[in-house]
C-alpha cells in the first residue's frame, strides 16, 4: 500500500511574495498567493503542514490575509531556524510512515531540514534568498523550480497520480 502523502510547506516567497522589511500595513493587506496555491492547497488527499519562521502575530495575520489558515492540518511558526529545525524533527517522528515532501525558498533551512531528515524537497527558486549557493548535498533539493504554478503541476502529474512510484 502506498503511504500516505504530507507537505510541509514555508511561507514567506513560497507561497507569496516576501513583504519588504519596511512595510506598511497596507503592504501587509495587499499580499496575494502566488499562482497555483490555492489550487495545491484546497486538495484534501493529503496533509498539508505550515512551518515558518518569524513573529507569530505577524505570521497569522499573512496567513489572515491570504485566507488559507483553515486550509493547513497543523501550522508551526518558529521564532528561531533552530526552532523550525525541530519542527521538522518532531514530523518526521509523528508521521513515520508518510511520504514528506518539503517546498521552500531557502536551501539553507527548509531543504537542508528535509533531507537530513531524507524528505523529499522541492525548491521554489524566486525572491530573497534565490542565489544563496549550496554549502553541501544537503542544499541541493531533489528538484528545482522558478514558479509556483509549475510546482502545482508538478505536483499534479508526478506526485498525486504516483505517490507508490515515489517511495
Amino acid at each position: 500500500m502506498p503511504k500516505q502523502l504530507l507537505i510541509i510547506f514555508d511561507l514567506d516567497d513560497t507561497l507569496f511574495l516576501r513583504l519588504p522589511d519596511n512595510y506598511t500595513e497596507e503592504d501587509l493587506n495587499s499580499i496575494k498567493l502566488y499562482s497555483g496555491v490555492r489550487g495545491l492547497l484546497v486538495r484534501n488527499d493529503y496533509k498539508k503542514f505550515l512551518v515558518s519562521k518569524g513573529n507569530p502575530d505577524f505570521q497569522y495575520k499573512k496567513l489572515a490575509v491570504l485566507n488559507i489558515t483553515d486550509l493547513f492540518d497543523q501550522i508551526f511558526i518558529c521564532p528561531t531556524s533552530e526552532e523550525k529545525q525541530k519542527i521538522f524533527k518532531k514530523i518526521s517522528l509523528d508521521f513515520p510512515n508518510e511520504l514528506i515532501w518539503v517546498i521552500g525558498d531557502r536551501i539553507d533551512s527548509e531543504i537542508r531540514y528535509g533531507k537530513e531528515l531524507g524528505f523529499k524537497t522541492v525548491l521554489l527558486q524566486r525572491g530573497k534568498y534565490k542565489d544563496l549557493k549550496a554549502k553541501d548535498n544537503l542544499e541541493i533539493a531533489d528538484f528545482k523550480f522558478s514558479n509556483f504554478k509549475e510546482i502545482a503541476k508538478f505536483f499534479e502529474e508526478k506526485v498525486f497520480e504516483k505517490r507508490g512510484e515515489l517511495q
